[in-house]
């Protein structure tokens, strides 16, 4: 069971309503919709939002009705992660246990379907903790807070919560994010057992 995610918080302090906005005919949050929704080894897809509007649209074309995000998640400090974890969590409720969890960005329509194959056939073939499109960066590294140690494995610079690393070893945590608007051609794997932290 893949369960394919997007994460649209109503609240946005640069572009009040981005993730519903109009881009191209159809609303951003769509362009990553209709991926998910295209991928055949995508089982269920859902929406995690405190926004109604998003939210009825989403299960209208088809998201699984898992609620609106607690209040607590809906912050501009809540962290990705737990709204990943949230998310799961009702969705297995729901639908049982996942294999692979696939989160998309909103912000990217951009991204091609082959980048999301792409991803899935690397998680399928080497088994990793993890797989997460990238891109050269463009901005100070610490943005992103992730930087490889001198094994080339994924490090955090900060701790992470201890729940992430459960998560990771769980083999559902594969994660296709892409960080910007920008093209993102580059998918790295992080080795079984490389995820290391608190």
């Amino acid at each position: 069971m893949i369960i394919g995610h997007i994460g649209v918080r109503k609240g946005s302090k640069g572009v009040p309503g981005k993730n519903f906005r109009p881009v191209c005919g159809k609303p951003l949050m769509d362009w990553s919709l209709d991926q998910l929704f295209n991928e055949p080894r995508v089982d269920a897809v859902v929406v995690s939002t405190d926004d109604e509007v998003m939210y009825e649209h989403a299960v209208k074309r088809g998201a699984l009705d898992i609620g609106l995000r607690p209040a607590h998640l809906a912050t501009d400090t809540a962290g990705k992660f737990h709204v990943w974890q949230h998310a799961l969590e009702v969705t297995e409720a729901i639908t049982g246990p996942a294999t692979a969890f696939l989160d998309l960005d909103c912000t990217s329509p951009l991204r091609l379907p082959s980048d999301i194959t792409n991803a899935l056939d690397l998680f399928a073939a080497e088994n990793p903790d993890m797989v997460m499109s990238c891109c050269e960066a463009r901005k100070n590294p610490y943005f992103n807070l992730v930087e490889p140690d001198e094994m080339a494995r994924c490090m955090s610079p900060s701790p992470c919560p201890a729940a992430f690393w459960r998560v990771s070893k769980r083999r559902w945590s594969m994660s296709m994010s892409a960080w910007s608007m920008s093209w993102h051609r580059t998918i790295c794997a992080a080795p079984k057992g490389s995820m290391t932290g608190g």
